[in-house]
């Protein structure tokens, strides 16, 4: 047991995260959330209980009462002492980490099981029908049924990849130790000793398997979205670029295009997926000829 209040970054860290798993579906161990709701009541706590205690002793002339004690108690309740609320805090903080820790991998395994289905729906839903077909065509009386519900899927799959993928890097950086990939340290960026990475070689390998493929093709689809966020800037500037169509299904519809299995990383399995060297592939970059139209 610990007293030592972890730093407020480390537990600003920590309370993101579990907010990010939370927000997901996934609900925290229940060790945590009492022993999280017990704390809030604690510090939430107002008014004078010895005090209030004291007066009705002495108005009521309760003999069995220890006066001097409820003296004591009285002072000490209108003169809080910080490090004593500190110490408490920083127990119970640590305790709720402990306990935290005892179940993180199983955490990691339900956000893991909710970004593998929605990716399977999407996967499946994209087999049948091209995600991309425009609206007005799905509309066509010729257009089967399953196909445009394969349409609508795949569009909701996408967008509920993009919402778990937070919980998934937070849940995977719970679950790893310190001197593991993701592990939890006080900027929350820390992996292979002192080295610092850009969250998104976490991201992409974290949600996506991209081996055996073309390192530029999986960085240019994963960055699809604000590639063409870019060029439209651009364009809106009154630059010559070619502005690329948004798609209905982000990243992960064109990460599948390529050849991509979009699925959640075994922990074990985890490694950062690099950018490949070069100015050309900058993140956000897309065809620019750098002169007004």
């Amino acid at each position: 047991m610990t007293n030592r209040l972890p730093s407020r970054k480390a537990q600003q860290i920590f309370e993101q995260r579990v907010r990010a798993i939370t927000a997901a579906g996934v609900e925290m161990p229940q060790e945590c959330v009492s022993l999280q709701q017990r704390l809030d009541a604690f510090q939430g706590a107002v008014g004078t209980p010895m005090r209030d205690r004291l007066v009705r002793a002495l108005v009521d002339n309760d003999n069995s009462a220890d006066l001097p004690l409820l003296g004591a108690l009285a002072q000490a309740e209108a003169s809080p002492n910080p490090d004593v609320r500190d110490a408490i805090r920083g127990a119970a903080q640590w305790h709720i980490r402990q306990a935290y820790s005892d179940h993180a991998e199983a955490i990691y395994q339900q956000v893991a099981t909710l970004f593998d289905d929605a990716a399977q729906t999407l996967t499946d839903a994209v087999s049948v029908y091209n995600p991309e077909t425009a609206a007005e065509l799905v509309a066509n009386v010729k257009t089967k049924d399953q196909h445009r519900r394969a349409w609508a899927d795949a569009q909701t799959a996408a967008r509920k990849l993009d919402a778990l993928l937070p919980a998934l890097h937070a849940a995977a950086t719970l679950a790893s130790s310190e001197d593991q990939f993701g592990g939890v340290h006080s900027t929350g960026e820390r992996i292979f000793g002192d080295e610092y990475v850009d969250d998104e070689v976490i991201l992409l390998p974290l949600g996506a398997d991209a081996k055996g493929l073309k390192r530029a093709a999986v960085w240019r689809a994963w960055d699809c979205e604000a590639i063409a966020r870019h060029a439209q800037t651009r364009s809106d500037q009154g630059f010559s670029v070619d502005v690329p169509t948004p798609t209905r299904t982000g990243r992960w519809g064109a990460l599948l295009a390529i050849g991509c299995r979009v699925r959640a990383c075994p922990l074990n399995e985890l490694a950062p997926y690099r950018r490949p060297v070069g100015p050309a592939q900058t993140r956000g970059n897309g065809p620019d000829h750098n002169h007004p139209s």
